[in-house]
């Protein structure tokens, strides 16, 4: 019996079924296959063949019991759907356009081959997901906004939409649908996209093109060849007065009094044989106006008929501007002869072109020595590169009072000259001409150095006049402060203390003897020695001492030895003389017990502080600045340094002073 079933087995089939039954006898794999068998009649059928065999208690089979069923006809509409998958699977992945298929939660099911491409995504990736996964949320709310119209409506629509491509955004014809089970209930939506952004670019392209015509500032004529008007756009209705209808039922005759009809066929046949023509002619306008025109004929064949397309563009304008220019002619002629001003016309090379009468005579030469020559070999001049300059930015130069000197007249010395060029341009933007303009300014340029020369003299002796006020201030008017407070201290202690007393007066007769020194100095305008950083803290120290008295304890002076090395002797003089006053500002005003004086260095700063425990003062006040303070700030800024006060009513006053140092 198994030989006879095993002869009918496909021969196709027959090892596959084999190996499943072996894999079920002897691993006890289940038995469940489907294979084809011939019937007695010799035809192919196909069956499905599932059994279980029964094992003895050795584990041998011993039998099998199962079913064996016909499915011929289920495999044949298998393979027909199988076929009928292929081919829709063809048609999709072949399509131009783009096809989906969603569900009716707008989740993609099937996307073809083209929806891959355009929007580089994979089917697998797809599937399941909605446009707001896919899209920009603006274009994925309106594709799905469109789903649900198809949906609400149970009917196939079309929609514009619009999605970003590659090159940018694509504007497409989407026909949605709906798909129906046998019970009409919807289960998925469909969607072919044809994109329609070229053709939209072409329609637009075409009205632009209606629109350029019809709004063209040229009035442009379609002409038959028997001279009849077929067509004109809104610049020539409006150039001539006429509606185009009234344009259409008259020929060129019409319009143009100098083109009778005997003329006509000549025209027509030499404008064939060169394809365009450019004339000046006239045209009559409806109310018997005559004006000039420029025409610009082409001539054309289209569809087996031959055409004149005529560009017509009305030139009274420039007519009148061609006059201007000959009136503005007769004017530059007047300005190159009469002009004050020297004015020189030159090439982009600087040869002479034109030079004014104004300019020959400052040159003392003739007009015609300058015909045919080079302005830079006539005079050589650094001025030739910063013409040159100018010239390639295309901008104007211009400088006053430039100094020359004639080579061919050095007796005259040096001139001086308002100068500018101008770049005149063609109309392709490059350089045509140079307009050169000249004014001899020599006697009001050397009037003006005579007069800065003076100023300068002036604010000299101003500055010597203003140095000389600081400098008996800081100095003669301090020893004289100085000699009076010790004479003041001397008459408090003559009497309770004579040696203290004498000795302030021997200190008082020396600060006198000091101040006429310098007195002595500036008449014979003799300088100090320099000072020096060690020579500084020596004065600071002398100055702390001397400023004791019976009601001031005297300043403290805590100063780093070392902090004033490498400071210029000028900078050491000014900060001696800001010390000086400083401490005479608290002697006579701050009714002070006690103060202290620091120099010392901080990062790349010298500072010089001097404190006080006195009455202070108000710096918002309406008080003015006296010369001290005002001296001590000049002098700070003198050497780069900033003056810094700090005081407050009942607080005392500090005084600080930096100044730029190297830092160690």
């Amino acid at each position: 019996m198994i030989g006879s079933w095993a002869a009918r087995l496909h021969p196709d089939d027959r090892d596959r079924v084999f190996t499943a039954l072996r894999a079920h006898l002897e691993r006890r794999e289940p038995y469940d296959i489907e294979y084809r068998m011939f019937t007695k009649s010799n035809d192919c059928r196909w069956y499905a063949a599932r059994g279980q065999a029964v094992w003895d208690d050795a584990g041998r089979p011993t039998r099998m019991a199962g079913s064996f069923c016909d499915v011929t006809e289920r495999q044949r509409a298998d393979r027909a759907l199988r076929e009928s998958e292929r081919r829709l699977a063809a048609i999709l992945d072949n399509s131009p356009s783009l096809i989906f298929l969603k569900d009716p939660q707008s989740r993609y099911l099937l996307v073809n081959r083209e929806f891959e491409r355009v929007f580089h995504v994979q089917r697998d990736e797809i599937v399941g997901k909605t446009d707001v996964e896919i899209f920009p949320k603006e274009q994925a709310e309106a594709f799905i906004a469109n789903d649900r119209a198809v949906l609400r409506s149970g009917r196939p629509m079309t929609f514009e939409e619009i999605a970003r491509h590659d090159n940018g955004l694509h504007t497409s014809l989407v026909a949605k649908f709906p798909l129906k089970d046998h019970e009409g209930r919807i289960y998925a939506l469909g969607g072919i996209v044809t994109d329609i952004t070229e053709r939209q670019r072409m329609e637009s392209t075409l009205r632009l093109s209606q629109f350029m015509v019809e709004h063209a500032m040229d009035a442009i004529y379609l002409v038959a060849q028997d001279a009849k008007i077929l067509g004109a756009n809104k610049a020539a209705s409006a150039m001539l007065g006429y509606s185009e209808a009234e344009l259409c039922a008259m020929t060129v005759h019409d319009v143009n009094p100098d083109f009778p009809a005997a003329l006509w066929p000549a025209f027509w046949a030499d404008t064939k044989r060169r394809g365009a023509l450019s004339f000046e002619s006239r045209h009559r306008t409806k109310d018997g106006r005559s004006i000039p025109i420029e025409i610009n004929v082409n001539y054309l064949s289209y569809d087996g008929q031959d055409y004149h397309c005529a560009f017509v563009r009305d030139i009274t304008e420039r007519k009148k501007a061609e006059a201007q220019n000959l009136r503005q002619a007769r004017l530059l002629d007047l300005i190159f002869t009469h002009s004050l001003d020297c004015v020189v016309l030159l090439d982009a090379r600087y040869n002479f072109i034109r030079v004014s009468e104004s300019y020959a005579r400052a040159c003392q030469r003739d007009l015609s020595d300058f015909s045919g020559r080079n302005h830079f070999d006539l005079y050589p001049s650094p001025l030739k590169d910063e013409f040159d300059e100018a010239i390639r930015k295309r901008c104007v130069y211009s400088e006053a009072a430039r100094p020359f000197t004639f080579p061919d007249h050095p007796e005259w010395g040096t001139t001086y000259w308002n100068l500018g060029l101008v770049p005149i341009l063609d109309a392709a933007g490059e350089i045509e001409l140079l307009l050169f303009t000249l004014r001899d300014v020599t006697e009001h340029t050397q009037a003006e150095m005579e007069l800065r020369e003076n100023e300068q003299r002036l604010r000299a002796l101003l500055d010597e006049r203003e140095q000389l006020a600081r400098d008996l201030h800081d100095h003669i008017i301090q020893d004289l402060y100085a000699v009076g407070m010790t004479l003041e201290d001397c008459a408090d202690r003559v009497h309770e203390n004579p040696l203290a007393a004498r000795a302030s007066l021997a200190q008082a007769v020396a600060s006198l003897n000091t101040a006429i020194d310098d007195v002595r100095g500036y008449i014979s305008h003799e300088r100090a020695a320099p000072m020096t950083p060690a020579a500084l803290t020596a004065f600071l120290r002398s100055l702390a001492a001397e400023s004791v008295s019976s009601e001031f304890a005297g300043f403290v002076f805590h100063g780093d030895a070392e902090a004033a090395t490498g400071l210029p002797s000028d900078t050491l003089d000014e900060l001696a003389l800001i010390a000086r006053e400083a401490v005479s500002n608290c002697l006579r005003h701050a009714r002070a017990r006690q103060g202290t004086m620091t120099l010392h260095r901080e990062g790349a700063w010298v500072r010089l502080s001097i404190e006080d425990d006195g009455i202070g003062f108000d710096l918002r006040g309406a008080t003015p600045k006296g010369l001290g303070l005002h001296n001590m700030e000049v002098r700070a800024k003198r050497i780069g340094g900033r003056l810094t006060v700090v005081s407050a009513p009942g607080r005392g006053t500090r005084v600080s002073v930096e100044v730029p140092g190297e830092s160690r």
